[in-house]
């Protein structure tokens, strides 16, 4: 391609998009796209002489240009922001970002920082051990560890909800039983108000309350975590004595 100079209203056209606020950054990328990757022009120009032209580097050319290029031609790419995160990386790491995007529903852009990042790193070194001891291309294993390693995550999700779902379902049991027991036993304390009973029913009563008092003195134990009771020797006592 012969190298020659923008015409003068693209380069204005780029000081104009340039200067405009980031609701513009797409029409930037598509002009600096337009004038120097789109072969449908014949007045195209490389991307030094485009930012020869203008003033900018040529870095900041090329990843417009070819962040464009990315957003039209890729189907999973949604935003410019994405196609100028994949425009960055590698070959084998921007398939991984992509297979990782793809399998969890996050944006490439999300996928460059902290566990997101650490996650397509992962997926990538499991994929390349796959390809090397199964004698696969990287490109066919990328995206199926990608896709377990998500169903895996959801999967544990799943059961750690399941798990909690039922210590709820647990503690409610257990609350009702003691809201049952707290309700009757208020009961018994109304109804015992100027009592009139004989001595020896007044007595086994109380032997039934401490029995009872026992009871909860052991419930209150293993909720506290002790793990030295003998809890059925204990129970056995509280029965005896309850007799």
């Amino acid at each position: 391609m012969t190298e020659h100079h923008l015409p003068t209203a693209a380069i204005k056209a780029d000081a104009r998009l340039d200067a405009a606020s980031t609701t513009s950054t797409e029409a930037l990328a598509e002009h600096r796209w337009h004038w120097t990757l789109d072969e449908t022009n014949p007045d195209r120009v490389s991307f030094s002489q485009y930012g020869r032209d203008v003033g900018r580097s040529f870095t900041a050319i090329a990843k417009h240009a070819n962040a464009w290029n990315e957003y039209r031609l890729n189907s999973r790419v949604q935003t410019l922001a994405d196609a100028m995160e994949l425009v960055k990386l590698g070959a084998d790491r921007r398939e991984a970002t992509e297979a990782v995007a793809a399998a969890t529903g996050k944006s490439p852009a999300t996928l460059r920082s902290g566990s997101n990042r650490q996650e397509v790193t992962s997926v990538l070194d499991t994929a390349r051990e796959r390809a090397e001891r199964k004698g696969t291309p990287l490109a066919d294993e990328i995206p199926i560890v990608a896709q377990h390693r998500e169903a895996a995550r959801k999967a544990q999700a799943t059961s750690q909800a399941e798990r909690q779902k039922r210590h709820t379902m647990r503690y409610l049991e257990l609350e009702g039983d003691i809201a049952s027991a707290k309700i009757k036993l208020t009961h018994v304390l109304k109804a015992t108000a100027g009592h009139q009973l004989e001595p020896e029913e007044t007595e086994l009563l109380r032997t039934s309350i401490a029995a009872l008092a026992a009871l909860l003195n052991l419930i209150d134990l293993r909720l506290g975590g002790d793990t030295h009771t003998d809890w059925d020797a204990e129970l056995a006592k509280i029965s005896k004595d309850a007799s």
